[in-house]
């Protein structure tokens, strides 16, 4: 009986050896394959990452320097406000010179023939 079970399992280690090592040894392969395939995107994460931390980094400096363009850009409108302002109290004062200056020189012509000065004759 022992004999007859020592068969046996000589039988079906011999089924076990044609069939199942060969199917092992393809499934070794695949995982070999796939913890490959597992390292490279590993690293893909680890460069794309890289650049989201990078672009990060740029969209942080570019929204700072956004931010100093618009201070800046306020600066200069306020800027423009205040010599806009006071170009219009210099042509209102150049308006109201001109007016005066006008007005003095229309009260002045005729008075300007009465003044003349006499022609000596030698």
């Amino acid at each position: 009986m022992l004999g007859l079970a020592h068969n046996e399992l000589l039988a079906l280690k011999g089924v076990c050896d044609n069939d199942h090592v060969p199917r092992i040894e393809e499934l070794e392969a695949d995982n070999r394959k796939l913890q490959l395939k597992i390292t490279e995107l590993e690293d893909s994460v680890d460069e794309s990452q890289t650049k989201v931390n990078q672009a990060e980094k740029s969209k942080s400096r570019l929204s700072m320097e956004l931010e100093d363009k618009s201070i800046e850009l306020d600066r200069v409108k306020n800027d423009l406000s205040t010599m806009d302002k006071k170009q219009r109290k210099v042509d209102q004062m150049v308006s109201e010179w001109k007016s005066k200056f006008d007005l003095d020189t229309t009260k002045n012509k005729p008075w300007s023939g009465r003044y003349r000065r006499p022609v000596l004759m030698l």
